[in-house]
């Protein structure tokens, strides 16, 4: 009888895992989140140099400067201004540096500078792009232009839906069919352009759909 239950409890127990086995494998893989100014302060502290350049930057723009300390005279006192004011300034451009950097340090944030090149892309029908191309200097650009020639056409589609005066959806007409070709003709360069980038066979292989899916920027 107790080996009876206790063959009964191993089954049980066996079902249990086969069932939270299937779970996991049906759920959706977790999403990875890109804060960009929260990784960017924590870059900062995490790096002693830059953080106390921060600390004086802020702490002289944040001074009020005296034309009399920079200068023994009228002239030397306004160009030392100006060349005191021109440190300060540099604040912004840290700034801007700082994030730049920051930007690709983890790679939740790298895939969150990409994505705005990958939903071009997508627009107009090269969803299934590398890292490498998104990154690829010529099919950024091409992507870029394929997605606002898309944008515009699907826009003046919208407006004509609502115009009935003849003329007007004539002049409609020939500015989508305008932008259409424009739109093909970026297709086959953007085609011949991945064509060519690929054809080395060293660029990695990895998609980036599944990591843009699984990725919140914020």
């Amino acid at each position: 009888m107790s080996r009876a239950i206790g063959i009964m409890a191993l089954a049980l127990i066996i079902s249990a895992f086969a069932g939270m086995a299937q779970e996991k494998k049906g759920m959706p893989k977790p999403q990875q989140t890109c804060d960009l100014k929260t990784n960017k302060i924590e870059w900062v502290n995490n790096h002693k140099a830059f953080k106390k350049l921060s600390d004086a930057l802020s702490a002289l723009s944040a001074e009020k400067l005296d034309d009399k300390e920079f200068g023994f005279d009228e002239i030397t006192r306004t160009s030392g201004l100006a060349n005191a004011k021109r440190i300060v300034s540099f604040k912004e451009q840290f700034e801007t540096l700082v994030a730049e950097i920051a930007s690709t340090a983890t790679r939740e944030c790298g895939a969150c500078k990409l994505k705005p090149i990958y939903e071009s892309a997508k627009k107009g029908g090269f969803g299934n792009v590398t890292w490498a191309d998104l990154r690829d200097e010529d099919l950024r650009l091409l992507f870029v232009r394929l997605g606002n020639w898309v944008d515009q056409r699907n826009s003046i589609k919208r407006e004509r839906a609502n115009i009935t005066d003849r003329v007007k959806l004539g002049q409609l007409d020939r500015e989508i069919e305008e932008i259409e070709e424009r739109i093909r003709k970026t297709e086959a360069e953007t085609r011949s352009a991945l064509e060519r980038a690929n054809s080395s066979g060293a660029r990695p292989e990895e998609r980036f759909a599944v990591t843009a899916e699984n990725t919140v920027c914020k």
